[in-house]
Protein backbone atom coordinates (compact mmCIF):
# COMPACT_ATOMS: atom_id res chain seq x y z
CA UNK A 1 0.00 0.00 0.00
CA UNK A 2 1.51 3.43 -1.42
CA UNK A 3 1.12 6.12 0.98
CA UNK A 4 -0.63 9.00 -0.39
CA UNK A 5 0.94 12.31 0.57
CA UNK A 6 -2.89 14.10 1.29
CA UNK A 7 -2.79 17.70 2.65
CA UNK A 8 -6.76 19.35 3.59
CA UNK A 9 -5.54 22.23 5.27
CA UNK A 10 -6.35 24.82 2.71
CA UNK A 11 -9.78 23.47 2.25
CA UNK A 12 -10.74 23.72 5.95
CA UNK A 13 -10.20 27.72 6.45
CA UNK A 14 -13.82 28.06 5.29
CA UNK A 15 -15.35 24.91 7.01
CA UNK A 16 -18.42 26.26 9.06
CA UNK A 17 -18.66 25.50 12.74
CA UNK A 18 -21.88 22.63 11.42
CA UNK A 19 -19.95 21.11 8.88
CA UNK A 20 -21.74 17.93 8.17
CA UNK A 21 -25.03 17.01 6.30
CA UNK A 22 -25.52 20.74 5.23
CA UNK A 23 -25.04 22.30 8.82
CA UNK A 24 -26.84 19.47 11.12
CA UNK A 25 -25.53 20.16 14.55
CA UNK A 26 -25.86 16.90 15.43
CA UNK A 27 -24.15 15.18 13.30
CA UNK A 28 -21.38 17.84 13.04
CA UNK A 29 -20.79 17.15 17.39
CA UNK A 30 -20.60 13.49 16.47
CA UNK A 31 -17.83 13.83 13.97
CA UNK A 32 -15.91 16.34 15.34
CA UNK A 33 -15.72 13.93 19.00
CA UNK A 34 -14.99 11.18 16.52
CA UNK A 35 -12.15 12.58 14.48
CA UNK A 36 -10.76 13.94 18.00
CA UNK A 37 -10.14 9.93 18.67
CA UNK A 38 -8.31 9.36 15.63
CA UNK A 39 -5.11 10.90 15.89
CA UNK A 40 -4.13 9.27 18.89
CA UNK A 41 -5.65 5.83 17.77
CA UNK A 42 -3.77 6.04 14.93
CA UNK A 43 -0.57 6.48 16.67
CA UNK A 44 -1.60 3.24 18.70
CA UNK A 45 -2.06 0.72 15.69
CA UNK A 46 1.09 2.31 14.20
CA UNK A 47 2.63 0.96 17.75
CA UNK A 48 0.87 -2.22 18.04
CA UNK A 49 2.11 -2.81 14.14
CA UNK A 50 5.08 -1.90 14.49
CA UNK A 51 5.63 -3.91 18.02
CA UNK A 52 5.71 -7.03 15.71
CA UNK A 53 7.76 -5.97 11.89
CA UNK A 54 10.87 -7.38 12.73
CA UNK A 55 9.07 -10.75 12.90
CA UNK A 56 8.14 -10.56 9.75
CA UNK A 57 9.66 -12.87 7.41
CA UNK A 58 7.37 -12.46 4.15
CA UNK A 59 8.39 -9.41 1.78
CA UNK A 60 5.37 -8.49 0.68
CA UNK A 61 3.85 -8.78 4.13
CA UNK A 62 6.37 -6.45 5.38
CA UNK A 63 5.69 -3.78 2.33
CA UNK A 64 2.49 -3.74 3.03
CA UNK A 65 3.13 -3.41 6.83
CA UNK A 66 5.68 -0.27 6.19
CA UNK A 67 2.97 0.94 3.66
CA UNK A 68 0.45 0.67 6.87
CA UNK A 69 2.06 2.61 9.11
CA UNK A 70 3.26 5.43 6.53
CA UNK A 71 -0.92 5.39 5.67
CA UNK A 72 -1.63 5.72 9.20
CA UNK A 73 0.96 8.74 9.81
CA UNK A 74 -0.56 10.84 7.10
CA UNK A 75 -3.71 9.91 8.44
CA UNK A 76 -3.13 11.44 12.08
CA UNK A 77 -1.41 14.00 10.71
CA UNK A 78 -4.24 15.10 8.72
CA UNK A 79 -6.76 14.40 11.16
CA UNK A 80 -4.70 16.68 14.00
CA UNK A 81 -5.16 19.67 11.01
CA UNK A 82 -8.66 19.31 11.15
CA UNK A 83 -9.12 18.75 14.70
CA UNK A 84 -6.98 22.11 15.27
CA UNK A 85 -9.72 23.79 12.88
CA UNK A 86 -12.50 21.74 14.86
CA UNK A 87 -10.72 23.04 17.96
CA UNK A 88 -10.74 26.89 16.29
CA UNK A 89 -14.80 26.32 15.91
CA UNK A 90 -15.49 25.66 19.55
CA UNK A 91 -15.19 21.95 19.15
CA UNK A 92 -13.55 20.34 22.78
CA UNK A 93 -10.92 18.26 20.30
CA UNK A 94 -8.15 18.89 22.61
CA UNK A 95 -9.90 17.46 25.65
CA UNK A 96 -10.68 14.85 23.45
CA UNK A 97 -7.48 13.87 22.84
CA UNK A 98 -6.35 14.17 25.46
CA UNK A 99 -8.43 11.65 27.30
CA UNK A 100 -7.65 9.44 24.39
CA UNK A 101 -4.25 9.45 24.43
CA UNK A 102 -4.09 8.91 28.17
CA UNK A 103 -6.28 5.36 27.56
CA UNK A 104 -4.41 4.51 24.85
CA UNK A 105 -0.83 4.77 26.56
CA UNK A 106 -2.55 3.13 29.67
CA UNK A 107 -3.87 0.05 27.62
CA UNK A 108 -0.38 -0.16 25.83
CA UNK A 109 1.31 -0.25 29.22
CA UNK A 110 -1.17 -2.87 30.78
CA UNK A 111 -2.00 -5.22 27.70
CA UNK A 112 -0.28 -7.79 26.04
CA UNK A 113 1.09 -6.46 22.54
CA UNK A 114 -0.74 -9.08 20.92
CA UNK A 115 -4.14 -8.18 22.98
CA UNK A 116 -3.27 -4.37 21.56
CA UNK A 117 -2.16 -5.60 17.94
CA UNK A 118 -6.20 -7.75 17.78
CA UNK A 119 -7.22 -4.37 19.03
CA UNK A 120 -5.84 -2.50 16.32
CA UNK A 121 -7.19 -5.41 13.52
CA UNK A 122 -10.53 -4.74 15.35
CA UNK A 123 -10.43 -1.11 14.99
CA UNK A 124 -9.51 -0.89 11.59
CA UNK A 125 -12.51 -2.89 10.38
CA UNK A 126 -14.46 -0.84 12.85
CA UNK A 127 -13.32 2.47 10.99
CA UNK A 128 -13.55 0.77 7.22
CA UNK A 129 -17.00 0.51 7.97
CA UNK A 130 -17.66 4.00 8.99
CA UNK A 131 -15.50 5.03 5.81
Amino acid sequence: MPTRRISFEESLAELPRHFAQDGNVVSSHVLANLSSVFPDGEDFFVRSVRHYRSEITDPTLKKQVNGFIGQEAMHGREHRVFNDRLAELGYPTKRMERFTKWGLELRTRKAPPMANLATTAALEHFTATLA
